[in-house]
Parts: C-alpha cells; structure tokens; sequence
C-alpha cells in the first residue's frame, strides 16, 4: 500500500508543477498581450479610426478578488443614430466588441471574441471561441496577430456600420463552422469562465 501511495504522491506532485509552471508564465503572456494591443491603440488613433479601441489588464484593477486573469482589447461605445422606445427613447449605443485572452484555473489560456451589439441588433451568438484551452507559451506573436485580425472581421460583421469584404466573411465562415465544434461537450470550468467575461464585457459597456 505504501509504494501505491507513494506512486500517487509523485503523480499529484507532477500534476501541481505542471498547473503552477502555467499558471507562472501568464505575466509573461500578459505583457506580451498588453504590448501588442497597445500598438494597435495607438495606430488606430494615428489613422483616426472610427471609434477608439481600449486595453484592460486584469492585473491593474484595484480589486481583483474572484477575478479571472484577462487582458482585453475592446471598442468603445458610439451611437446607432436612432432611439428605442424600449427605453424612453433614449438614444441606442452600440458596443461590445472585445477580444479577450484569459486563463483558467489550470493554467492553460483561452480566446474570446464578443461582438458588437445594441438595443436594437445583434447577432445570434452571444461569443466566438478561438482557441481551446492551450498552454501559455502557445500564444506566439504571430497568433496573437492572426487573431486581431479575426476580431477585425467580426467587428465588421457585427457592427451596424461595418461592411465586411470577402476575407472577413471567409474568417467569420470559419469561425462559425469550428466554433459549433469547439463549444461541443465545453468543460464546465471553460463555460463558466467565458460567462465569467461575458460579464464583465457587458459591465464595461454599461458602467458597472
């Protein structure tokens, strides 16, 4: 029993170095996200793009309690240009559109676009997942690249002003086709960590 017992130690011994060694690397994935983001910030202001993008770091919020660990680029909000009378005529914003890296309680890191959205549209789905639970060093710059580029697409297909071209309408048919798959048999700690994001999105855009 003992050699038995001592054969479970070493296993759970690897499996917490291995959670731990994840969950180490996030800063340096953080900065990394928060370096890349910051450019297109920066360049988005320099063209004069439409509506300013935002950077959010986890890390730098004052209480980061039951906190997942994020780092989110994120449009700001802009009017539709006509009201609803769901709401005393108050004129509609359009918002919502973000691009999130965050990692789970294991260590591994995830990547979640949420569209824009308003009072008076939206699309069907709620969140596009890009990619699965992975390790952090998996995230390369040119990933991280590659899926700005995505978020670009989606913005254009969800925002009432976009006009998506041929290219983003081939990303956002393939986001569509994988993503039914990604979300098939989704982990529970994965679903509740994107709703867990969903919220704050929508805290974000509302101002809670």
């Amino acid at each position: 029993m003992k050699k038995i017992l001592e054969n479970h130690h070493d296993k759970f011994k690897k499996g917490a170095d291995i959670v731990w060694s994840k969950r180490d690397k996030w800063n340096t994935l953080a900065d990394r996200l928060v370096k890349i983001f910051d450019t297109v910030v920066k360049d988005a202001k320099t063209i004069g793009l439409f509506e300013n993008l935002y950077v959010e770091d986890s890390r730098k919020r004052k209480s980061t309690e039951n906190m997942p660990k994020f780092v989110m680029l994120f449009w700001g909000q802009h009017p539709v240009g006509t009201s609803t009378l769901k709401q005393n005529n108050k004129l509609a914003s359009e918002g919502g559109g973000t691009l999130t890296f965050s990692q789970s309680v294991f260590g591994d890191v995830i990547c979640v676009m949420y569209p824009f959205k308003s009072d008076l549209h939206k699309r069907n789905e709620e969140f596009f997942i890009l990619s699965l639970p992975k390790h952090p060093d998996w995230y390369s710059e040119d990933r991280i690249r590659k899926y700005i580029k995505y978020f670009f697409s989606y913005s254009q297909a969800s925002s009432f002003i976009g006009a998506p071209d041929a290219m983003d309408k081939v990303r956002i048919g393939k986001l569509v086709f994988y993503d039914k798959l990604k979300k098939v048999n989704l982990p529970q700690v994965i679903s509740s960590l994107i709703k867990s994001l969903l919220a704050i999105v929508k805290g974000m855009h509302t101002g809670t």
